[in-house]
């Protein structure tokens, strides 16, 4: 079983509840003809898992593609499998990001918002987890985000903090960023991104570029 999940507001996920079958049909028929497309499906125990992002991993051993091609990948249990909100198009991209943060980082929670920027678009802004997250010394942060544009042409991703739970939050401390993405092959391809700024602060920007490039 895989479960088709629309870009749809929240209070309207929110009462989703097993497939919606004129769109699975439909993304059947797009399969066929947006065949750059992904179509990426994670195995979750159940929409829960999935909205807090636990279950989306890029791991080649237990991702599928979904529609024309499901039937390669021996998938059982329930996929599910991220949309875009346009009845003209369904390809949407996922991006996994990795945050590896120092031993000097303090404790803290709150969220991180994404924007992934090509040269010619950028990506709306991409809240890394539902509800936010924590950590502390040495954590490392993944997650995984999705949005229409190609992380194969992105030039630059733009990592916002948001702190929650104190007055004064204390800065993020990344040691080293890497994202992962995959292809319509299940290719997975990685890189380290690198940035000149060493914290990022609440309510503050940094821009991550791949390495090398930083000071280009």
């Amino acid at each position: 079983m895989f479960i088709v999940v629309p870009s749809l507001p929240s209070p309207a996920i929110k009462g989703l509840f097993g497939c919606p079958h004129d769109r699975a049909h439909e993304l059947f028929i797009a399969t066929l003809t947006e065949q750059e497309c992904p179509f990426v499906s994670f195995p979750c125990k159940d929409y829960a898992e999935y909205e807090s992002g636990e279950c989306q991993r890029l791991d080649r051993a237990t991702i599928g593609r979904m529609g024309m091609d499901a039937e390669k990948y021996n998938l059982s249990g329930n996929y599910y499998l991220q949309t875009t909100s346009d009845k003209s198009s369904f390809c949407m991209h996922y991006l996994e990001v990795e945050l590896q943060l120092s031993k000097d980082q303090q404790d803290g929670m709150g969220n991180l918002v994404f924007v992934i920027e090509t040269n010619t678009t950028a990506s709306e802004r991409l809240p890394g987890w539902s509800s936010g997250t924590s950590w502390s010394s040495g954590t490392q942060l993944r997650t995984t985000v999705h949005s229409p544009i190609d992380p194969a042409q992105m030039t630059s991703l733009k990592v916002t903090l948001h702190g929650q739970g104190a007055a004064v939050s204390p800065p993020l401390l990344p040691r080293a960023v890497k994202v992962t993405r995959v292809d319509s092959q299940l290719t997975l391809t990685s890189q380290d991104l690198c940035t000149e700024t060493e914290t990022l602060q609440d309510k503050e920007t940094m821009v991550l570029r791949p390495c090398g490039e930083e000071n280009a």
